[in-house]
């Protein structure tokens, strides 16, 4: 069966949220509390631990599945607009905002500012940074 990589991200989403319920579910029915004098084997949950884990190990295969093939698909798929991979396109993003963060920072720059002191130093002596 063939996915987007949207609905592999949603089908990902899917199968995190089982596991956390799975997990969850697992944790209040492990161990339960009775109070003194109160029939314990009528308040203890139904709770499997080697059908719980299989459930588990099943959830973390398909995971598991999912994130390889939809790594192989950024790895293969080629952005035609820049000639590169998905997976290079991933990677140059946050190069790009960081980029763009160093200009916008420039941008902001006062063409002549008062630098201020941050070490103690005994002088009248006045330093500017200057935009270059």
């Amino acid at each position: 069966m063939k996915y987007t990589s949207a609905e592999a991200a949603k089908l990902l989403r899917k199968l995190n949220d089982e596991y956390t319920s799975l997990l969850g579910k697992e944790s209040r029915t492990s161990s339960f509390l009775a109070a003194m004098g109160e029939d314990v084997e009528s308040v203890r949950p139904k709770y499997d631990y080697s059908e719980v884990q299989r459930e588990l190990a099943d959830l973390e295969n398909r995971v598991r599945k999912v994130k390889h093939a939809l790594n192989v698909f950024n790895t293969i798929t080629v952005v035609p607009e820049f000639g590169i991979t998905i997976d290079e396109m991933l990677v140059l993003i946050p190069q790009l905002t960081k980029r763009k963060a160093k200009l916008y920072e420039m941008k902001s720059a006062l063409p002549k500012a008062r630098e201020e002191v941050r070490y103690s130093r005994n002088t009248n002596v006045i330093d500017y940074r200057y935009a270059n």
